[in-house]
């Protein structure tokens, strides 16, 4: 229902909610989780045509975006948006003191939902058709987004923030996940080149997150390189590097950050987490996107009890509420909040909950 199928520019976007009362826009990174849960579910035409339109839409309008002397724009040309898609295909970003908000996890979740589309597919004629365009305009402006640390750009994050933004922890494991996923496309078209390129790329990049993105003696899994202080640097999102393999699932580090997730960040006993603090001692609300890729997070974690407790407790509520997915839960109520139904971070990601676990 959220994938136009009109002939034209728009023909695949997907939009991110369909709510009524909430600006419908097309985001790289909702469309990414989108395009993975449908390639998973055999909905190979729709996946495909989800890929296609964030390719040859139209971007590249933040190939520079100074501040003084930061650079907020990428810094090269690039396909694939930074932030959201007009109706027609047009890049744009929301401003936020005269200054875009920019993801850039944007370039690194394309290259994963293609590889999943691939995988799930084996469509090597439409990978064969892009793959150039993919290697010049989406992995490069990736490897350009690496700064000195061996980090991804300071970005705004899920959290929606201002310029000079932060370096997320969330950005940088979605770089190792797009890395990875690039070399295996290339090991599968025989470009051993880009093979070796990205696999000593996302081991420079693992050691970074390992020892620049964690915190305390326990290496708990920080929110972003400039939050230092605890309980601040929780951030409930970090629960992707264990999907992602940032993070073994077996390693104490995604252990104790569980644990510092479920005392800090989780909302009651039974109920999911807030994204993290709005303030010093203010949690959010509890947030649907976290809380679903936390059940992944789990499963893996061979915690299969706790994570089909947690998809329980979001089925029975969306049961009560025309079997939608929001934005968030109310953090006392659990009343929906936000806009609803949410699609990539809602239902793309609650599909890809179920079908990691053993509800039925």
């Amino acid at each position: 229902m959220a994938q136009c199928r009109e002939p034209g520019p728009c023909f695949g976007q997907i939009v991110n909610t369909l709510a009524s009362d909430q600006d419908k826009l097309t985001f790289t990174r909702d469309m990414a989780y989108s395009v993975v849960a449908l390639s998973a579910t055999g909905h190979f035409s729709e996946a495909r045509a989800g890929l296609k339109f964030m390719l040859y839409a139209d971007a590249g309008a933040f190939r520079s975006h100074r501040i003084g002397k930061l650079e907020w724009g990428l810094g090269r040309n690039y396909m694939v948006s930074l932030s959201h898609y007009t109706g027609i295909g047009f890049e744009r970003a929301q401003l936020l003191g005269n200054n875009p908000v920019l993801y850039y996890s944007s370039h690194p979740l394309f290259i994963w939902a293609l590889q999943e589309y691939y995988k799930h597919s084996s469509d090597r004629a439409f990978l064969d058709q892009v793959w150039a365009l993919v290697k010049q305009y989406v992995l490069e402006p990736m490897l350009h987004s690496l700064n000195d640390k061996d980090l991804m750009h300071a970005d705004s994050g899920l959290w929606n923030i201002a310029a000079p933004g932060e370096h997320f922890l969330y950005t940088s494991a979605s770089a190792y996940q797009g890395l990875t996923c690039c070399s295996i496309l290339a090991q599968s078209l025989g470009d051993d080149e880009t093979v070796k390129r990205c696999n000593r790329q996302a081991h420079q990049l693992r050691e970074s997150i390992l020892t620049r993105l964690t915190g305390g003696k326990s290496r708990v899994l920080a929110r972003s390189l400039e939050k230092k202080s605890f309980p601040e640097l929780l951030d409930s999102s970090v629960m992707e590097a264990v999907n992602w393999r940032v993070v073994n699932p077996e390693w104490k580090s995604a252990r104790v950050t569980l644990a510092a997730l479920d005392t800090h960040l989780r909302l009651a006993p039974g109920r999911g987490y807030a994204l993290g603090f709005v303030k010093a001692t203010q949690l959010g609300p509890e947030n649907l996107f976290a809380t679903l890729r936390a059940i992944n997070a789990l499963t893996a974690m061979k915690k299969s009890r706790e994570a089909d407790l947690l998809l329980n407790w979001i089925v029975e509520q969306g049961a009560r509420n025309a079997e939608m997915i929001p934005d968030s839960f109310h953090q006392t109520t659990a009343a929906y909040q936000g806009a609803y139904p949410v699609i990539g971070m809602g239902a793309a990601v609650f599909i890809l909950a179920v079908m990691a676990g053993s509800l039925p």
